[in-house]
């Protein structure tokens, strides 16, 4: 009963959160420096929210290489890459209204505009790790590619994420000491939904 009632509260929010905000600048007039990437974030509501913040992450990389909090009330952003590369940016509203955009190939010194982006209530990866004889199922490392979010697994090699995660498809990594590390990609994470892998298997 409690779980039912934190979930109905976690809706309440994010309705709540929805119904209020700013009306959003128009991306195409929009005009980067050198070496920056702009856009306009929005909510499913098709506000803007000056307490939303920018993430930047390679795109293989696991940590935030910069981040911008509180950006224009119209929903205007800017960041700037540190170099010619293939990076993931995130808009977050809070904790649970999120969007990732992946795979924008960025070239050093030239301004880019991205357009409008528009987050949507976040999505979960649960798994369930599988390892040979003499090793433990519990304490596998696995985190998603791209973007910052990890964790590790407990009981039976069981393990979830805790954090929101943004609608995407990502390759999440599993590590332990003395097995080999496993990628596996084209992970579907849905909006509003949780995304389960029941059957990943470590090798020596």
């Amino acid at each position: 009963m409690a779980n039912f009632s934190l979930f109905l509260a976690l809706i309440l929010i994010h309705v709540l959160a929805q119904s209020c905000g700013y009306k959003a600048a128009p991306s195409d007039e929009l005009v980067a420096r050198e070496g920056e990437i702009v856009g306009v974030l929005i909510k499913s509501n098709g506000k803007a929210d000056p307490s939303s913040t920018i993430e930047l992450f390679q795109k293989d990389g696991e940590s935030v290489l910069s981040s911008v909090s509180g950006i224009d009330s119209d929903g205007r952003f800017g960041i700037f890459p540190p170099e010619t590369g293939s990076y993931n940016l995130v808009g977050s509203v809070g904790d649970l209204d999120k969007v990732i955009v992946q795979n924008i190939e960025f070239v050093g010194g030239v301004g880019m505009n991205i357009g409008t982006i528009q987050t949507a209530l976040v999505g979960g990866l649960a798994v369930k790790v599988k390892v040979p004889a003499g090793y433990s199922p519990v304490g596998v490392s696995f985190n998603l590619l791209g973007y910052a979010a990890s964790g590790t697994t407990v009981e039976e090699g069981a393990g979830l994420i805790k954090t929101g995660i943004p609608a995407g498809t990502y390759t999440v990594k599993f590590s332990q000491t003395g097995l080999q590390t496993q990628l596996v990609s084209g992970v579907e994470i849905v909006s509003g939904e949780p995304t389960v892998l029941p059957d990943v298997s470590l090798i020596e």
